[in-house]
């Protein structure tokens, strides 16, 4: 199982390390992690051992000189329940020197809710003022962590380098076989390759030029073997071919067009701005209209043909550049 320690996780754990920690209060929607962080935090303090909570929504911790007393989600706390513990929450916060520090997980709008009664007045501004500002990391008594805040993207090459470790590619054909043989899924046993080549298609997206090249030089025999029915191992050029010619010996495919290897090209570009933060290169797949074209038809402007190339998103390089063999407007350019 992978696990990816955040930030968040990070700080709490060093927080309530501390000799004086403050008290923490983790909002969020459903599924951010606040019961998660609570049970890591409460394993910690408990020298690795995690808490069965069953019915009851607090747990109280002692360690050091201290109470903590973690609240799994304050949705589960009746309207009188809740308003008591954050009334012990404000009265431990005008306190320095007692020893009772909370950590509760709430969703804010039942966290607001909450705090609208007038006793809770100071504790609900306090509060407040970090749910608009952000949280206040240097706050001595109260720290509000609001977890939508909270990326995730930054675990996405972590995610994807653990996806392709090479005890779990080992698996993969065996889980090829049996989705095919035996559960007869065929559709699903594609879905399985892109993490066979991931660590190279990360490669490629780096930009290196000889491993864009190479990769290009391997599409092209590799096609030239598959598709055009040649079973060649030329580098030099990618043939499009129709149908077979009359022979009397082995019949041999008809040869439309050959397009010279400078005429195919896998470029790596930043995408363009988007109302969303992208910092993830894209690998493009680029055909040039071929010389004897131009030939063909002087004067005529032939645009290149570009195909994304997405591993991951089974728009792979075989397939893309057979679509684009296939194409409408490579069909122009040969008419």
């Amino acid at each position: 199982m992978l696990q990816c320690e955040t930030r968040v996780e990070w700080f709490l754990r060093e927080t309530f390390l501390q000799s004086r920690p403050p008290s923490v209060i983790l909002t969020g929607n459903a599924g951010d992690g606040k019961t998660y962080l609570c049970r890591q935090v409460i394993a910690m303090l408990n020298g690795g051992s995690d808490v069965t909570w069953n019915h009851e929504p607090v747990v109280t911790i002692s360690y050091k000189t201290l109470q903590l007393h973690v609240v799994k989600d304050l949705s589960e706390l009746s309207d009188e329940q809740g308003q008591r513990l954050l009334g012990d929450l404000a009265e431990s916060l005008q306190q320095p020197d007692q020893p009772d520090r909370y950590l509760m997980a709430a969703n804010e709008g039942r966290l607001r809710a909450l705090l609208a009664q007038p006793s809770l007045q100071e504790l609900h501004r306090q509060i407040d003022e970090q749910l608009s500002n952000g949280s206040d990391l240097e706050h001595e008594r109260l720290i509000v962590i609001n977890l939508t805040d909270v990326s995730t993207s930054s675990f996405v090459q972590e995610t994807l380098a653990w996806m392709s470790e090479p005890r779990l590619l080992a698996w993969l054909p065996h889980c090829r076989r049996k989705l095919f043989f035996k559960w007869q899924q065929t559709e699903h046993v594609d879905h399985l390759i892109p993490f066979e080549f991931l660590n190279r298609y990360l490669q490629l997206l780096e930009g290196n030029r000889s491993a864009l090249q190479q990769a290009r030089n391997e599409l092209i025999v590799g096609l030239n073997r598959a598709f055009s029915r040649l079973y060649l191992t030329d580098t030099t050029y990618l043939y499009v071919t129709s149908q077979y010619l009359n022979t009397t010996e082995q019949p041999r495919p008809l040869v439309r067009v050959k397009f010279p290897v400078d005429s195919l090209a896998l470029d790596v570009q930043r995408p363009a701005a988007r109302p969303y933060n992208n910092d993830h290169n894209e690998l493009w797949l680029i055909i040039s209209a071929p010389p004897q074209l131009n030939l063909l038809k002087p004067g005529q402007v032939f645009e290149p043909l570009r195909w994304r190339v997405g591993l991951l998103s089974k728009t792979w390089m075989y397939s893309s550049i057979t679509a684009l063999i296939h194409s409408n407007v490579l069909i122009c350019w040969l008419i």
